[in-house]
């Protein structure tokens, strides 16, 4: 994932490199009527990001482009820190008397994983959250949520509806209190929250409905 992320990244970026070096760029565009403002506030550009821009356009100029993979290497680590933390800011707190654990070894490599965490709490219940984009599964799941006859057929499964509008897979396991909630926002993104040694359904939906499950949409969008 790693590997395509960088290349996404140098492409996006070349493009516009490609955009900002043209003739046309700078010119005054035609006058357009102002767009509603967004209801979410983004935060801007910090100048280290810019400055690196600003560096890649001039090395690009001047066809130096070996120096052009440095800094474009430098600035994929630190777009990734930069939606990283936007992500965490999309996350619930810690909840009372439970702690962050690191990803495990290995777990970070997935293909398709853009985030995870885990939280460890009291009495081996805890939860687990991860974000994966491209994933062939997210289909599938998307399909059994637009079959409500299919998943009425499946032991401890159904279709559930977050307050926020985006549809869920949950999968329900009696012996260890274990839930699965694959929630499905939009065509390659999913979030899943896993809860284990769960006695009280309470405590997943609190979990659950404090993240803000809009704005990870918009910060992974394509």
């Amino acid at each position: 994932m790693k590997i395509i992320q960088q290349q996404r990244f140098f492409l996006y970026t070349l493009i516009a490199l490609t955009i900002i070096t043209s003739p046309a760029f700078g010119q005054r565009p035609p006058a357009q009527k102002k767009a509603a403002p967004s209801p979410r506030s983004l935060t801007g550009i910090p100048p280290d990001f810019s400055e690196g821009l600003n560096r890649i356009r001039t090395l690009a100029t001047e066809r130096r482009f070996s120096l052009v993979l440095l800094e474009l290497n430098a600035l994929s680590i630190r777009a990734r820190d930069m939606q990283r933390q936007s992500i965490q800011s999309a996350l619930p707190g810690v909840p009372d008397g439970y702690s962050v654990e690191a990803p495990s070894a290995g777990e970070e490599d997935s293909p398709y994983l853009v985030f995870s965490r885990s939280y460890a709490g009291p009495e081996n219940c805890g939860f687990d959250l991860s974000i994966s984009m491209g994933d062939p599964s997210i289909d599938e799941y998307r399909q059994m949520i637009q079959s409500p006859a299919s998943v009425s057929l499946m032991e401890d499964t159904k279709i559930i509806e977050f307050k926020s509008g985006f549809p869920a897979l949950e999968k329900y396991s009696s012996s260890d209190g274990t839930y699965e909630r694959h929630i499905i926002l939009g065509n390659n993104l999913m979030v899943v929250v896993m809860g284990h040694g769960i006695s009280n359904r309470t405590a997943i939906d609190t979990f659950c409905d404090a993240i803000d499950l809009g704005r990870i949409q918009s910060e992974l969008r394509q």
